[in-house]
């Protein structure tokens, strides 16, 4: 196997009765089953599948002759790995104009509460990230654990990092979605100067992916951040269910 491969498989089995029954998993398509082995004569139509991808653990400097040159590009990397460690992006640059919006994080299945992923500036760094993302954000997050800290200080409060959209086509600039059912976790955006692109359309929003319905999510925090130009600076929509929602803190600074 190679890093890229995508592995595709099925599961014939049977059981112990006299004349055994036999089934596949998937099972949609598949036929012409024979027993002692079970085998499927015609296989499932869309057989389960995996990819083989590379691991990323660490701190990279993400700026012009770094580890990465754009957040664009980090982002993609990370998308195609799995996380093994802690993983943090570090802002190096004054300005990013070279980005593809929007910069979309996928749910990663490495993430957890110890291999979190966490976009930050470097010291003593104020950076922006700034263009035209129309009708939608400049940055989507769809993984758990992820922290977008905007102070060029460990533990500091200051509001260092600048995130904007200058679209006036029905923007945003940070987006927290879940998709289906599955509940989004553990998200920080803090310490941030969030500037949209037009006051009729919200700033940073918390819901499901297709905006059409309410969002499966917990333990968001939107903490110590300016928002400028928004309907609504942040803006949090939850379906309706049982435990969702939970220990959501929003503290929006203007």
């Amino acid at each position: 196997m190679a890093l890229g491969d995508v592995i595709s498989y099925y599961i014939v089995a049977q059981d112990s009765y006299s004349s055994p029954n036999v089934g596949s998993n998937p099972s949609a398509g598949a036929s012409v089953f024979t027993i002692n082995p079970p085998a499927a004569g015609i296989p499932p139509t869309t057989p389960n599948s995996y990819t083989i991808v590379g691991t990323i653990c660490g701190t990279f400097n993400v700026g012009v002759g770094k580890d990465y040159p754009t957040l664009t590009a980090a982002v993609t990397d990370l998308n195609s790995k799995d996380m093994t460690c802690a993983v943090k992006f570090v802002l190096t640059d004054a300005a990013y104009p070279s980005e593809t919006f929007p910069i979309v994080i996928n749910a990663n299945g490495g993430a957890s509460s110890i291999n979190t992923l966490t976009i930050k500036p470097g010291t003593a760094v104020t950076p922006a990230i700034s263009g035209a993302s129309a009708n939608g954000p400049v940055i989507k997050i769809l993984n758990n654990y992820t922290i977008i800290d905007g102070s060029n200080t460990t533990g500091g409060t200051t509001r260092d990092l600048t995130i904007s959209n200058s679209s006036a086509t029905a923007p945003q600039v940070v987006f927290i979605a879940s998709t289906g059912t599955t509940p989004v976790t553990n998200i920080t955006l803090m310490n941030t100067i969030i500037i949209n692109g037009a006051n009729t359309s919200s700033a940073v929003v918390v819901t499901d992916i297709g905006g059409a319905t309410g969002g499966y999510f917990n333990n968001i925090t939107l903490q110590n951040n300016r928002v400028q130009t928004a309907y609504v600076g942040m803006y949090c929509w939850a379906a309706t269910a049982s435990g969702n929602a939970a220990d959501c803190l929003s503290q929006v600074m203007t």
